[in-house]
C-alpha cells in the first residue's frame, strides 16, 4: 500500500494517465424512493434503493466487475469493468454505500466539500469510513457552482481547494473530478487537469474512454425507471 501511494503521488504529479480500454460509467445522483411530493426534478435524480440493489445485483450476474479510477492507476482492470459514480455527496448516499459493501463492490463519490455535515449531505466521518471501505471519493468542486459561467481565479479556486480539502481529509491524493451540472469548456478542462486531477467526468452521455479523454468522460444516466435490464442494454450498446 505505501509503494502504491508513492507510485500514485508522482504519477499525480507529472499528470500522467494510466491508458484503458473503454469503460461504462453509470452516473447516479440520490439513492432513495421517490416520492409523490418530490418536484419533477428530484425525481429524475432519485433511485430506490431496491433499483440500485437490482442494477448492482444484474451487473455482477452479468460478469461486470466494479472499479473505480484508483484501480485503473493501480492497472487492476478486470475483463469487463464497470464504473459507478454517484454525484453531490448527499446522505442518502450512504444507503449506496451500504449495498455495495453488503456485495463487495465499489463506486465513486463526487462530493461538494461546502456541505459535508450540514445535515443534507454526508459527514467528514462518513467520508473517511467510506474511503476505507474501498470507495473512492472524488471532488465535485466546492459550492456545485457552474465553472464555466466563472472567473478562473475563482474557477481554480472551486477545483484545487476542494481538492486540497479532500486530501487533508483522507489523508490521500484525489484523483477525479466532476464537473458540476456537466458545465465545462477548454479553459475548466485545462483547470481541472492543471490542478493534478488524472480524471473527470461530464454528463455527456456514451462510453466513457479513458485513454483518449480522461477529462472529459461521458456517462450513462440513470433515471428514477431505469430498470436494470435497460440498463445493461445501454451499456452493452455502448450508447
Amino acid at each position: 500500500m505505501y509503494l502504491f501511494k508513492i507510485i500514485l503521488f508522482l504519477l499525480v504529479l507529472l499528470g500522467v494517465s494510466v491508458a484503458a480500454p473503454q469503460i461504462p460509467i453509470i452516473m447516479y445522483h440520490h439513492i432513495r424512493q421517490p416520492q409523490p411530493s418530490d418536484s419533477a426534478v428530484l425525481r429524475d435524480l432519485s433511485c430506490a434503493p431496491e433499483t440500485f440493489t437490482r442494477h448492482v445485483e444484474a451487473f455482477q450476474q452479468a460478469g461486470y466487475q466494479t472499479i473505480t479510477f484508483e484501480d485503473i492507476v493501480r492497472g487492476q482492470i478486470p475483463a469487463r469493468p464497470v464504473m459507478l459514480t454517484i454525484d453531490d455527496g448527499y446522505q442518502d448516499a450512504y444507503v449506496a454505500y451500504a449495498i455495495l459493501r453488503q456485495r463487495n463492490q465499489k463506486a465513486v463519490f463526487f462530493v461538494t466539500t461546502r456541505y459535508l455535515g450540514d445535515g443534507r449531505h454526508l459527514t467528514p466521518v462518513q467520508l473517511r469510513e467510506m474511503a476505507r471501505g474501498g470507495m473512492e471519493i472524488g471532488s465535485h468542486s466546492i459550492s456545485h457552482a457552474d465553472l464555466s459561467a466563472l472567473s478562473l481565479a475563482n474557477c481554480k479556486k472551486e477545483i484545487a481547494e476542494s481538492k486540497k480539502f479532500l486530501e487533508d481529509l483522507l489523508g490521500k491524493k484525489i484523483i477525479s473530478f466532476c464537473y458540476p451540472s456537466g458545465r465545462v469548456n477548454a479553459d475548466v478542462r485545462r483547470l481541472v487537469k492543471n490542478s493534478g486531477y488524472l480524471y473527470a467526468r461530464t454528463t455527456r452521455p456514451g462510453l466513457g474512454n479513458l485513454d483518449t479523454e480522461p477529462h472529459t468522460l461521458r456517462v450513462f444516466r440513470v433515471h428514477d425507471n431505469t430498470q436494470a435490464a435497460e440498463l445493461l442494454r445501454q451499456i452493452e450498446a455502448g450508447k
